[in-house]
């Protein structure tokens, strides 16, 4: 019998999108993330800064659904992230960028809880 492929990864909260204000909150302004993962993001809002890049330094800002996204994948190519992918709760999207090299393990399938 064949195992069942788990996905282990480190991640790091980008930022949330909320859809019914158009609003685009950083990952660190989310105070439940922790000062570690803000600080991850360090980086990204220190290009933003020399840059002039604005949008990767205010915490907050009035965005659509393609600029959230655009932020994720920026903060994925500086954090040397590995992908991203999307949590949808209501009108809240919360972005995460995968940072380690992704390991596969196999568990037998009636050790897996979904």
């Amino acid at each position: 019998m064949r195992g069942v492929p788990i996905l282990s990864s480190s991640v790091v909260l980008a930022g949330r999108y909320d859809h019914e204000r158009s609003l685009w909150r950083w990952g660190w302004t989310d105070r439940e993330s922790g000062s570690e993962l803000a600080h991850a993001l360090e980086d990204v809002r220190a290009v933003g800064e020399s840059r002039g890049f604005h949008q990767l330094t205010r915490d907050s800002w009035t965005a659509r659904r393609d600029e959230a996204w655009q932020m994720v994948s920026i903060a994925t190519l500086l954090l040397d992230g590995r992908g991203a992918y999307t949590i949808e709760d209501g009108f809240v999207h919360s972005y995460y960028v995968l940072l380690d090299p992704m390991a596969f393990e196999s568990a037998p399938p009636d050790s897996v809880e979904w």
